[in-house]
């Protein structure tokens, strides 16, 4: 039973592997002069969004540059449902290492996007190792 990564969960890695997207916190993104910055989760958003075609960037409120979903719900700090469902995640702030969710490992613990990118890694593979799983039994 071998275990791979779902096209969407291999663009995330890649785009946090990537030198495109500067990091910031405590924002999905965030504008700034020199260019916006994005959290580990934004990026997840920006992706999904090139993706599917599906959801858009708000105008930036005092910086913060909330993502909109494809129902017209606003998210500023975390992926909206439809985003982790996307990635195969179970909520839009998933833990990722040793119980120790996204957002805290981006903006708290000061974990730099190729950290950050690995950790998705294993939780992915677990993920669908537990997913494959269930769907043989």
């Amino acid at each position: 039973m071998t275990v791979e990564l779902t096209e969407p969960q291999q663009a995330l890695i890649s785009a946090l592997l990537g030198d495109e997207f500067e990091q910031g916190r405590n924002a999905l993104r965030y504008q700034q002069a020199g260019g916006d910055r994005f959290c580990c989760l934004g990026v997840g958003c920006e992706v999904y969004r090139r993706m599917t075609g599906l959801g858009r960037w708000d105008t930036a409120i005092y910086g913060s540059i909330p993502f909109i979903d494809s129902a017209g719900r606003t998210n500023s700090t975390t992926m909206p449902t439809e985003v982790a469902e996307f990635f195969g995640l179970p909520d839009g702030n998933p833990e990722i290492y040793m119980g120790k969710r996204a957002v805290t490992l981006n903006d708290g613990n000061l974990w730099n996007f190729r950290q950050i990118a690995e950790a998705f890694r294993e939780t992915f593979l677990r993920i669908n190792a537990e997913k494959l799983t269930k769907d043989t039994n």
